[in-house]
């Protein structure tokens, strides 16, 4: 179950390969790119927001906390 877990996250790796001109000094190299699903992407981007920024989700979620206690505490 974790690897296909995995390979969502991770995505496809597929090819783009152009075909090359005989004649010509120039060749062009085939592209490799990653294909991710969609909802893959949204899962990515949820993630890196978490690890750029987890300093100050952490501390709001902990200052939340703190002032749901005082709340009931002087009820």
């Amino acid at each position: 179950m974790f690897s296909r877990i995995q390979r969502w996250y991770n995505g496809e790796s597929k090819i783009l390969d152009f075909e090359n001109d005989y004649d010509s000094s120039t060749i062009i190299m085939p592209f490799i790119y990653t294909e991710y699903h969609w909802s893959a992407k949204i899962a990515r981007a949820i993630v890196s927001f978490y690890l750029r920024h987890w300093q100050w989700i952490w501390s709001t979620i902990m200052t939340g906390i703190g002032l749901y206690v005082a709340i009931i505490a002087l009820k």
